[in-house]
C-alpha cells in the first residue's frame, strides 16, 4: 500500500468513526473503500483480510474531562458547603481535600477557587452553616435558668448531629460569632437574669468556655474516661473500668449546667449587693 492510500485509509477512519458506534468498547464498523484484502494496521483502524476488505476501528468512548461538561446545578457556596459537610460528617476534616470535596460535586478542582480560596475558608463556611441552623426554644415566658439550660441541650444536640465538625470547630477561637443564633440566645437570657450590661459578655464568654470545653471532652472520649479514673493508682495490673452508660453522661452533663447556673445567680447576686 502507497502512503497516498495509507492517507486515505485514515482520514476515512478518522471522518467516519464517529459516525456509527456499536457497543461498550467502542467498535466501529466502516464499508468497503476498494483496499485490497490484508491485515494492516494503521491508528487503530485495520482491514481484516477475512471480512472482504472492511475496513474497522477500535476506539475507547472517552468521557469529557472533570469538570469541562455542563453541570445540571451551578456550582454555588452553600452547596460546596453543603457537599463538604457530608464528607466530614462521613470521614472527619482532616480527611476533607479541595481534590475530594470538587469530584464528590463533579467538579474541576480549580472551579472552587472561584468560590472559596482554601479549605480553611471551607470549614469557616460549614461551621457557619450548621451554627446557623441553631434554633433556640421559644421559652420567653419561663425562667431564665430553665432557658440556660434548654439553650445549653440544644447545643449539645446539634453537637452530637455532627461531632466530627464541632469537635474541630470548638479547638478554633473565631468559631462563636456575634451574629451566631446560639450567642445572641445566651446574651438574651443574661439580660434576663438582669445582669448589668457590661458584665454580660464576660459571663457569656465564660459559659461557652464551659459548655464547648465539656462538649469537646463528651466527643473526643476524654469525658468518658476521666468518668472511669479510679479516686487512687490501681496499680499497674489494675483492669480498666467499663465506659460510663449514656445515662451516666446525661447526668454528668446536666451536673455541669446546674454548676454553671448557680454560678451564674451568684454572680447576679455579688452584683446587686454591690450596687
Amino acid at each position: 500500500m502507497g502512503a497516498a492510500d495509507t492517507s486515505r485509509l485514515v482520514l476515512a477512519c478518522r471522518r467516519q468513526a464517529t459516525q456509527r458506534h456499536d457497543g461498550e468498547l467502542g467498535r466501529y464498523e466502516h464499508r468497503e473503500l476498494g483496499f485490497p484484502p490484508s491485515l494492516f494496521l494503521v491508528k487503530a483502524c485495520f482491514v481484516d483480510a477475512a471480512d472482504a476488505g472492511t475496513i474497522r476501528c477500535m476506539a475507547t468512548a472517552r468521557k469529557p474531562p472533570r469538570g469541562t461538561r455542563k453541570r445540571d446545578v451551578p456550582l454555588t457556596k452553600d452547596g460546596i458547603y453543603a457537599m463538604a459537610l457530608q464528607l466530614i460528617d462521613a470521614d472527619g476534616v482532616e480527611a476533607l481535600t479541595m481534590r475530594k470535596l470538587a469530584t464528590a460535586l463533579d467538579a474541576n478542582p480549580m472551579s472552587l477557587y472561584h468560590h472559596v480560596p482554601n479549605k480553611d475558608a471551607v470549614l469557616r463556611g460549614v461551621a457557619h452553616r450548621v451554627g446557623s441552623q441553631f434554633r433556640a426554644g421559644e421559652l420567653e415566658d419561663v425562667p431564665w435558668q430553665d432557658r440556660l439550660r434548654e439553650l445549653a441541650r440544644d447545643f449539645r444536640e446539634l453537637s452530637h448531629r455532627h461531632p466530627k465538625l464541632m469537635g474541630y470547630s470548638f479547638t478554633r477561637p473565631d468559631y462563636v460569632q456575634p451574629e451566631d443564633p446560639f450567642w445572641q440566645a445566651l446574651i438574651d437570657i443574661l439580660a434576663a437574669a438582669k445582669l448589668p450590661e457590661e458584665e454580660i459578655p464576660r459571663v457569656a464568654a465564660t459559659l461557652v468556655g464551659v459548655f464547648t470545653g465539656l462538649l469537646l471532652g463528651e466527643l473526643n472520649g476524654a469525658l468518658q474516661r476521666w468518668a472511669t479514673l479510679p479516686p487512687a493508682p490501681s496499680g499497674p495490673d489494675g483492669e480498666d473500668a467499663p465506659p460510663p452508660s449514656k445515662d451516666v453522661i446525661d447526668t454528668m452533663f446536666n451536673s455541669a449546667l446546674d454548676a454553671a447556673v448557680a454560678g451564674v445567680e451568684n454572680h447576679v447576686a455579688r452584683v446587686r449587693e454591690g450596687a
